[in-house]
């Protein structure tokens, strides 16, 4: 049983999530794309579950909270992927008003130590 809702950023996120998972039904994603949705999907579970799970490697990007603060919340991301060269991350932050609600704001490749400021979320 969930403990969080989970909620895709739009468009962005929403867009992204509901093509792979289109194509996904549809057989029409290649192997690593497949791997990547079947990796989404068990990380968004998981999330919903507990944010904190260890497998996660949770934590706040403060560049991006920094980024976002006039919106007063704090950007977090988790893991995707690990030990994988461009390794996905999932950013996300705690609906403001909504209590147990947790908005993806993002689904990126891992950036660039310091490239944090050039990602474009989906803040919905």
């Amino acid at each position: 049983m969930s403990q969080y809702e989970i909620v895709l950023g739009i468009p962005e996120v929403n867009n992204f999530m509901t093509d792979l998972e289109a194509r996904f039904k549809n057989a029409q994603l290649s192997k690593s794309e497949r791997q990547l949705f079947k990796k989404l999907v068990r990380c968004l579970n998981k999330l919903a579950i507990n944010p904190r799970d260890k497998s996660l490697e949770t934590h706040e990007i403060e560049a991006l909270s920094k980024k976002y603060a006039s919106s007063r919340i704090k950007i977090w991301e988790s893991y995707v992927e690990n030990r994988t060269p461009g390794a996905y991350r999932l950013f996300w932050y705690y609906h403001p008003t909504k209590e147990n609600c947790i908005v993806i704001a993002g689904i990126e490749p891992h950036p660039e130590k310091g490239e944090y400021a050039r990602l474009k979320l989906s803040m919905s």
